[in-house]
């Protein structure tokens, strides 16, 4: 099933928020609520699609989410040539809600 944003903004909450990790720092959106889950829409033909984790959290920032997660699964496998497992070997990884951009310092901590 699909929610656009629009209507999921109105909605005002979800039980959970999955931001998909895809291919060249693309992220795409699927929404757990109900015991149902929604793939978020720009509009009725248009995938919800940002560059950044930062802009997902912008995109959904007045959203009540239970539960934010961030999900990746590889082709590597698939690349490598190896067989084709039973299982998933998606990553999944606990987001808080306040996603901050990446730092780097070049200060040593001594």
């Amino acid at each position: 099933m699909k929610i656009t944003l629009s209507n999921l903004l109105r909605q005002g909450h979800a039980d959970k928020v999955i931001v998909y990790a895809m291919e060249h720092a693309l992220y795409t959106v699927a929404i757990e609520h109900a015991q149902a889950r929604f793939y978020l829409m720009e509009n009725d033909a248009q995938t919800f699609q940002r560059r950044s984790l930062n802009a997902v959290k912008q995109a959904l920032d007045s959203l009540a989410i239970g539960e934010l997660v961030l999900k990746h699964e590889s082709a590597y496998d698939e690349m490598i040539g190896q067989a084709v497992r039973d299982g998933s070997n998606a990553l999944e990884i606990t987001l808080g809600k306040n996603i901050a951009p990446f730092t780097f310092s070049t200060s040593s901590p001594l």
